[in-house]
């Protein structure tokens, strides 16, 4: 792997072809803004808004999110259940998304968004109430919540934040 931020996203994208680079992973803050210079979106990578990792398939560049993906397979290696579970997921931003879309068809009692109240957060809602017929519903942080599984969403715990909680201990 070699790291970099690019200065200019579409030359960028051009000299991954001109170099015949195979893949890459990208993160924030590019993961939207990278989307109108590749060739093709995989349609989850479409319906979550945000690409994650590039295949250079000959010439034509596809975006694809494996976020949600990841999660699920880590969950499944660990017997997770998660069909008729309530899903409480810490937090509301771009994991969280595509966590939550793959997750959907696993068929979950509910899935809940769990954190600070605003526009973002009721974004995510609706937009998971458009393709889904499970429950799902915001809950603001300051508020206990009973769920089966929590998934932690935030860069709360994270350097520099190590020793920092998102939530209450209490409500783990």
């Amino acid at each position: 792997y070699v790291a970099f931020e690019p200065e200019n996203l579409e030359e960028s994208v051009k000299s991954i072809k001109n170099f015949n680079i195979k893949g890459l992973s990208i993160t924030i803050p590019f993961k939207i803004d990278i989307i109108p210079f590749l060739d093709e979106i995989d349609p989850l990578a479409k319906q979550i808004g945000a690409v994650n990792t590039i295949h250079n398939d000959n010439g034509k560049l596809i975006g694809y999110n494996t976020d949600g993906i990841g999660a699920l397979l880590s969950l499944k290696e660990k017997n997770v259940k998660l069909k008729n579970k309530s899903i409480a997921f810490l937090g509301y931003g771009g994991a969280a998304r595509a966590i939550a879309y793959t997750l959907i068809n696993e068929k979950p009692k509910e899935i809940i968004i769990w954190g600070i109240p605003d526009k973002m957060a009721e974004h995510l809602v609706s937009e998971l109430k458009e393709v889904s017929n499970i429950p799902i519903r915001f809950v603001d942080i300051k508020d206990k919540v009973n769920y089966d599984v929590l998934i932690h969403c935030t860069p709360v715990g994270m350097w520099p934040k190590v020793d920092d909680m998102a939530i209450k201990k209490e409500y783990i």
